[in-house]
């Protein structure tokens, strides 16, 4: 009997050793006889579509009690539990429990837009918002000014962060959260923009005032300006302020060459159109290093056209030319435009306070602004009448330039016939000049002599129907005052305080040589100067005004001053049978005056 004991407790034992060692080595399927599968360890299988059931642990509370006294030990990581309070499956990972129930490390960074103009020097918050983990995180901050290289933001741990003070250009920014991977949230762009100020005195002379476009243009405009003295070395152009109807990347810059081989700014040029080279890429800045007697060169592009509204018939942008960067910096502003439709300059509800005007901001402060056009007055043929506005049939219609640079036809005043409406050219002196002038005001001449195209006319310095003294002028009609000047003179004295003298790229200008008397296209009828550009200081709506000259009405109509000044006339008179009102512009004025009603000058209309 003992011996028949001792042999069944053997076999049990080596039986029991046998299973332990198969369980310890083999793969085992519960529930059915199938051979588990050769990447399973343990597979269980219900034909009575039964499942599995977790343990289930009351309260979020319980279940952290479990990690707080067991979380340390290595061995407890994948162990899953039924949260009951959660009503979900969660696994520790070895330092938090994860939640199936949940697309967790999903950050998103809390503004309202993907895109935002701020002013230089504001502070801002970014606020990064977590969904779908309520465990401990990690926030890492990080910007880039590319979207290719990103930098960490040192200290930025937070789920804010605070922008001290934004920058001028472009900075991108995102943020990282860490639980159990780490994800990144979109990417935010903050442009910081520069109150728009007068362009400051340390501006190179010569050199470009801005650059222009039709509203379906995009084209390269060059900026090339010469450089010498304590104005070489470093450089840099970039955006610095656009108006609201720019979305992000419309203006881009490089300092490539044209490809246009047309352009040679020698005798021989050949310059294409600006509209069949464009910039490519997406830089906002351009840079280099110029020596003396060099030049700065960049261009210019746009990457989309722009659709005029009725408030808004262009917009308008800045680039800030920063030089000297090797010594004191130095910089001066280029005033962007993209619309050939008339706009306003100053507008009416801008504040207003010279003479016996003092309104501030609001409807009605300058009664008398007025749309002007880009482009100066010119006819399909020169030293020829051109039609009263909206003759039939038409045989010599006056129209406006194809550039804002181009100097167009002078007109007399007024003229006797056969000169009524003349368009004399402005490349050259013109014989047998008449200095016959009717004695009336502009109310009476106006059906004979109005040169401007249907729905335009020239604008006003006071009264049209009486003499207008324009040393104490009636301000409160003079459209010239309204529309021009931030700061409006009083009488002839010159004031610039928004106003610069300078080149003008708007696809012409810019492709040419330019000449001893700041021309291009000399001697001929496309013939365009350098001028001043008016802009307003509060929205950077602008507009240029050719240095063209004028023929002399004393001197058998000389041509004089072509590049040094530009006169242009308004539909005011000094007196009966007297000089007339104009405006005059030159490299260091801009100012009222009168002159000789028998002289050329050029015409800029405004819109009715």
């Amino acid at each position: 009997m003992m011996k028949k004991r001792i042999i069944f407790l053997t076999i049990v034992t080596v039986a029991l050793l046998f299973c332990s060692v198969a369980f310890l080595n083999a793969q085992v399927t519960v529930g059915s006889g199938k051979a588990p599968e050769s990447f399973s360890v343990l597979e269980m299988v219900s034909n009575q579509q039964n499942g599995m059931r977790l343990p289930q642990i009351a309260t979020t509370a319980a279940r952290d009690a479990i990690s707080t006294a067991y979380g340390s030990n290595p061995e407890m990581m994948g162990l899953q539990i039924f949260n009951m309070e959660t009503k979900c499956v969660e696994t520790w990972n070895g330092f938090a429990w994860i939640s199936s129930c949940f697309d967790i490390c999903k950050a998103s960074v809390s503004l309202s837009a993907p895109y935002y103009n701020v002013t230089t020097g504001t502070s801002i918050d970014l606020t990064a918002k977590v969904i779908g983990v309520s465990i401990p995180i990690t926030y890492l901050w990080e910007r880039s000014f590319d979207q290719t290289k990103w930098f960490v933001i040192s200290g930025q741990t937070g789920a804010t962060y605070n922008i001290p003070a934004v920058s001028t250009g472009t900075t991108y920014y995102r943020v990282s959260v860490t639980d159990c991977l780490t994800t990144y949230s979109n990417t935010v762009a903050i442009k910081g923009i520069e109150p728009i100020t007068p362009p400051a005195d340390t501006r190179i002379f010569p050199s470009y005032v801005g650059a222009f476009w039709r509203a379906d243009e995009t084209g390269e405009r060059i900026i090339r300006i010469k450089v010498s003295g304590s104005n070489i070395g470093k450089w840099a152009a970039y955006v610095s302020w656009t108006d609201p109807r720019w979305n992000d990347g419309d203006i881009v810059l490089d300092n490539a060459l044209s490809a246009d081989n047309g352009i040679t700014y020698a005798a021989n040029e050949n310059p294409g159109d600006a509209e069949s080279f464009g910039v490519s890429g997406t830089s906002q800045t351009a840079n280099g290093t110029v020596s003396d007697g060099g030049y700065i060169y960049f261009r210019i592009g746009l990457r989309s056209a722009y659709t005029p509204t009725e408030p808004y018939p262009a917009r308008y942008a800045i680039i800030t030319l920063a030089y000297n960067l090797n010594g004191t910096p130095k910089y001066q502003k280029l005033y962007l435009r993209q619309g050939e439709e008339a706009d306003y300059i100053m507008r009416p509800t801008d504040a207003i306070s010279v003479g016996s005007i003092n309104n501030p901001d609001g409807d009605g402060a300058r009664p008398h602004a007025m749309r002007l056009s880009p482009f100066n007055l010119t006819a399909d043929e020169l030293n020829a009448a051109v039609d009263v506005p909206g003759s039939v049939p038409e045989v010599n219609t006056s129209k406006f330039t194809k550039y804002p640079s181009q100097a167009g036809a002078f007109f007399q005043w007024a003229a006797n016939a056969p000169y009524i409406r003349y368009a004399y050219a402005p490349y050259s002196n013109f014989t047998s000049w008449s200095n016959s002038v009717p004695s009336d005001m502009w109310d009476v001449l106006k059906s004979n002599n109005e040169s401007c195209p249907p729905g335009y006319r020239r604008f006003t310095d006071g009264s049209t129907s009486a003499p207008e003294d324009n040393t104490t002028p009636n301000l409160t009609l003079s459209e010239i005052t309204q529309s021009f000047w931030s700061n409006p003179p009083i009488d002839r004295s010159s004031n610039t305080d928004n106003s610069v003298w300078g080149y003008y790229a708007d696809g012409f200008f810019d492709r040419r040589q330019i000449t001893a008397s700041n021309a291009v296209s000399a001697g001929y009828k496309d013939i365009a100067y350098i001028g001043r550009l008016f802009f307003n200081p509060a929205t950077a709506a602008s507009v240029f005004l050719p240095a063209a000259g004028r023929c002399n009405y004393n001197s058998d109509g000389l041509l004089l001053f072509e590049g040094m000044s530009g006169s242009y006339w308004t539909s005011t008179r000094y007196n009966y049978g007297g000089p007339a009102n104009n405006l005059s512009i030159g490299n260091n004025n801009a100012n009222r005056a009168c002159y000789g009603a028998g002289s050329g000058f050029s015409v800029r209309c405004v819109k009715e």
